[in-house]
């Protein structure tokens, strides 16, 4: 692939994180431009819906932070509804029996799971693995609710710690039982309303769309340039 890197002008990283790997991977700079992934943001701008859980949604795997998410319920007590499937599923099942706090679904869908993310607290995406730009992150801002998440990869590039979600270290349990208890500590609704709006303003199909146009318009100014050049 290195070789052929004179065939293309631009591409595309979906976060910094992205861009930095591929770097060292042996891509030039200047060929690495960073684009995140877009969401439509709900159309109302006051939240008003704050539930009592804060569930999570994804792959049941301990990559994915699901053991740290147990044992940090445990301790806080903290209710917590997740979603999902896969291959540690069982051993969830096993482990969550005794605790009234916890509720395990299965795989949810659709409707379904729009409205688990809207009627919560907020959303936990507890990853221990490299994440890129997480689409549960972006679709819970544009709802309007604050994300707890893992300080890792391209995660906390869509999070800012204190104004509309709240950051820990991957796998640490006290970190995050920490970050519950701040998020419980500020006001849901200045959160709602922070999260809501930086959805809007850097995640936005109308914002990827400005982005993207820009990216093909400085990758056409390249082409004409290296033409005329060939052609003198």
């Amino acid at each position: 692939m290195l070789d052929d890197l004179h065939m293309i002008d631009r591409f595309i990283c979906v976060s910094g994180f992205q861009r930095e790997v591929m770097i060292r991977a042996g891509l030039p700079e200047k060929k690495l431009t960073v684009l995140h992934n877009f969401v439509e943001p709900a159309a109302q701008r006051h939240v008003s819906t704050h539930g009592d859980y804060l569930p999570y949604m994804g792959r049941i795997e301990p990559l994915k932070g699901v053991p740290a998410l147990l044992e940090a319920a445990a301790r806080t007590g903290q209710r917590h509804i997740i979603a999902g499937d896969g291959s540690w599923s069982v051993q969830l099942a096993s482990r969550i029996r005794p605790a009234p706090n916890i509720t395990y679904l299965g795989l949810q869908e659709g409707d379904a799971l729009a409205k688990l993310v809207t009627s919560s607290k907020a959303v936990v995406v507890s990853s221990e693995w490299y994440e890129n730009c997480p689409m549960s992150v972006l679709e819970a801002k544009a709802a309007g609710k604050p994300v707890v998440a893992a300080r890792i990869g391209g995660i906390s590039e869509l999070v800012r710690d204190g104004i509309d979600g709240f950051l820990s270290s991957p796998g640490s349990v006290e970190e995050l039982c920490d970050a519950f208890r701040r998020l419980d500590a500020i006001s849901p609704q200045s959160l709602s309303d922070n999260a809501l709006e930086d959805a809007a303003l850097r995640f936005s199909a109308n914002t990827h769309l400005a982005g993207l146009m820009q990216i093909y318009a400085k990758a056409g100014g390249t082409i004409r340039s290296e033409e005329k050049c060939l052609a003198g």
